[in-house]
C-alpha cells in the first residue's frame, strides 16, 4: 500500500511540501551485487534557499537533524556549478535512488537531484565487417598509424545514441547492399533530390531536375567539355565512409551506423553549376526552394566534397549561412591543388569547417590543399569504402575500393560531427540557439583534436588545421556540453558550490523524504548484520 505524507517543514523561508510523494513505494526488493551501486545523490538547491536569516550549520545541529531521521546521512562535500555530494545511508539500486531523485527534483526548491552513479571505461568496439581490417583509417591512431581518426573507443560510447541526417551534395549515391539500410528512405532513387538543372551538358540521366537523385555514372567521352573519363561513383564513396552499416557482416563500416545519409546530387558529368550546388545546400537544411518538394528530413551536417577555384560566391555564402541559421553544420573538402585554401571555393566560405587530408603517418597528403583557413586534418588516402564497377552505367555490383583526397577527407569529419549530434541532444532541440550549433561544434571538434606528431609536415604550423580528427576525444567532448556555460552567459554558479545554511536546509529536505525509506534501510541492515 502507498501512503502519503501530510506535512510541512519550514526552516527560515525554506518550506518543503511532502504531498508529492505518494509514488514512493515501500515495498522493498534485496538489491543484487551488480545492483547495488549507488551510495550517494547529487543536489543543487534552487537559487536563494538556504540562505534565509543567515542560518549557520553548527555540527551539533548537523547531527541532531541526522538522529531526527533515524539512519545514518553523510554530507561529503560541495562539488560544482553549487551542488552537492550526499553520502545515502545505505547502497540502493539504480531505481531506487532514482526514484527518490526524482522526488527531491519534484520540490518547487531543489534545481535537480540526481543518482551519483558510477561510471566506468567505455570498451573498445570493433565491428565484425571482414574488411575493416583494411579500413586503417578508422582504425586507433596508437596501433602504428597516428593519422587514423580514433573511431573504435567512439563507437564504444555510441549506445542509445540518436539517429541524424547527413547530407552528402554530390554526384548521387547509388543502392548498395552495404549502404541502403542507412538512406533516408531505405533506397538511393527515393532518399533526396536531383538538383542537376542541366539535361545536356552535366546530367547523364537525360533529364532535369526531379526526385531521382540516384547517381546514372558521371562518365564522358567529350574532351571539349572535360578530360575523357570514367565513372566515379564518388558520392556512394563519400557516403559509404560517412555511414556505410557497421558490425553487420558485411564489407566496410561507415563512421556512423545509425545516420540516415540524405542524398542531395548536384554533380555530374564535368561537374555542375553553382546555382544548382547552392539550391541542394540550402534544401539540404530544410530550406524551401521553388519548384523542388519540400524536404522532410532536413541534416544536420552537409558534407561538400566538391570545390572550385576562386573566392567564395555570394550564392555560396548565402546558401551556407541559411543553412547555418538552420541549426547545420556544413563540412567542405580543402581541395587537391595543392594550393592555398583561400583561392578555393567553398572551404574558403564563412561558418564552414574546411578540411585538409592526412596519411597514415599524420603527414599533409601530397597534392591537399593547406593554409590558415583550414579547421582540421582527417585521413584522406587510400580510404576503403562502398564503390561500383560500372565504368559508365552503373553495375550494381555492391563492391569497395579506395580513393584518396580531401573528399574522403572531409566525409570522416562529417561523420564524426553526426557522432557528436548523436551523443548531445542539446545540439538539436534548440536548447542552443540553431545559429550558435556550427561554431560550438567547430569548437569541440578542434579542442578534441590531436597534435601532429613532431615529425608530421604540419607539426608547428597552423596550415593543416587545429590538429588531427580525433572521433572519441570529440565524443566525449560533445557529450560532456553543457548549454548553460556556452550559450546563456551564466557559467551555472561555478566554484565552491554553498555555504553551511545551504547544507542545513538540504539535511532538512533530505530527512523530510527519507522516512518513506526507513523500512529499505531496516531490511538492509537486517541482511547485513
Amino acid at each position: 500500500m502507498t501512503h502519503y505524507i501530510a506535512s510541512t517543514l519550514t526552516i527560515g523561508l525554506l518550506t518543503i511540501s511532502t504531498n508529492t510523494l505518494g509514488f514512493m513505494s515501500n515495498n522493498y526488493v534485496l538489491p543484487t551485487p551488480d545492483d547495488t551501486n549507488v551510495t550517494q545523490l547529487i543536489v543543487k538547491l534552487a537559487p536563494n534557499e538556504g540562505t534565509a536569516n543567515g542560518r549557520v550549520m553548527t555540527q551539533g545541529a548537523l547531527s541532531h537533524l541526522i538522529a531526527a531521521g533515524g539512519m545514518p546521512l553523510e554530507y561529503k562535500r560541495p562539488m560544482s556549478g553549487g551542488a552537492h555530494v550526499i553520502k545515502l545511508p545505505f547502497p540502493m539500486t539504480s531505481w531506487q535512488a532514482q526514484e527518490f531523485a526524482t522526488a527531491l527534483s519534484a520540490q518547487g526548491n531543489v534545481t535537480f537531484a540526481e543518482a551519483d552513479r558510477r561510471v566506468y571505461p567505455m570498451a573498445a568496439v570493433t565491428p565484425n565487417d571482414p574488411d575493416y581490417a583494411s579500413q586503417w583509417h578508422l582504425q586507433d591512431p596508437t596501433q602504428g598509424n597516428p593519422g587514423a581518426a580514433n573511431l573504435p573507443l567512439a563507437w564504444g560510447e555510441m549506445q542509445n545514441a540518436n539517429s541524424i541526417t547527413v547530407a552528402v551534395v554530390d554526384t548521387g549515391i547509388l543502392n548498395h547492399s552495404d549502404l541502403n539500410d542507412n538512406l533516408v528512405s531505405g533506397n538511393a532513387t527515393g532518399s533526396g533530390y536531383d538538383f542537376i538543372s542541366s539535361s545536356t551538358t552535366y546530367s547523364n540521366d537525360g533529364d532535369v531536375r526531379d526526385s531521382n537523385p540516384s547517381d546514372p555514372g558521371d562518365w564522358n567521352t567529350d574532351n571539349n567539355l572535360c578530360s575523357i573519363t570514367n565513372s566515379s561513383w564518388h558520392g556512394t564513396h563519400v557516403a559509404g565512409t560517412i555511414a556505410a552499416e557497421g558490425n553487420n557482416s558485411q564489407g566496410v563500416a561507415g563512421i556512423n551506423w545509425t545516420a540516415k545519409v540524405l542524398n542531395a546530387r548536384a554533380l555530374g558529368r564535368c561537374g555542375g553549376y553553382i546555382s544548382d550546388v547552392t539550391d541542394a545546400i540550402a534544401w539540404s537544411s530544410g530550406e524551401a526552394i521553388q519548384g523542388v518538394p519540400t524536404n522532410t528530413n532536413p541534416a544536420k551536417v552537409i558534407n561538400l566534397s566538391l570545390g572550385s577555384t576562386g573566392a567564395c560566391s555570394p550564392s555560396q555564402q548565402t546558401a551556407i549561412n541559411t543553412a547555418i541559421a538552420r541549426g547545420a553544420v556544413v563540412v567542405v573538402a580543402a581541395g587537391n591543388e595543392a594550393r592555398n585554401i583561400s583561392n578555393s571555393s567553398p572551404a574558403n566560405c564563412n561558418n564552414v569547417i574546411a578540411v585538409t587530408a592526412l596519411l597514415a603517418s599524420g603527414d599533409l597528403v601530397n597534392g591537399s590543399n593547406y593554409g590558415t583557413l583550414a579547421d582540421i586534418a582527417a585521413p584522406g588516402v587510400n580510404i576503403l569504402s562502398t564503390r561500383d564497377t560500372g565504368t559508365q552505367a552503373p553495375a550494381n555490383s555492391n563492391t569497395y575500393s579506395t580513393e584518396s583526397g580531401t573528399s574522403m577527407a572531409a566525409a570522416h569529419v562529417s561523420g564524426v560531427v553526426s557522432l557528436m549530434f548523436a551523443v548531445q541532444p542539446s545540439l538539436s532541440n534548440g536548447a542552443v540557439p540553431a545559429g550558435n550549433v556550427a561554431s560550438t561544434i567547430e569548437g569541440l571538434l578542434k579542442t578534441a583534436a590531436r597534435s601532429f606528431p613532431v615529425t608530421s609536415n604540419c607539426s608547428g604550423t597552423t596550415l593543416c588545421g587545429a590538429g588531427m580528427l580525433d572521433a572519441y576525444q570529440a565524443v566525449i567532448a560533445a557529450r560532456n556540453f553543457t548549454v548553460s556555460n556556452t550559450n546563456t552567459g551564466n557559467t551555472g554558479g561555478g566554484g565552491g558550490g554553498g555555504g553551511s545554511s545551504d547544507v542545513f536546509s538540504l539535511f532538512s529536505l533530505l530527512l523530510l523524504l527519507l522516512p518513506r525509506f526507513k523500512r529499505h534501510y531496516t531490511n538492509y541492515r537486517r541482511n547485513n548484520t
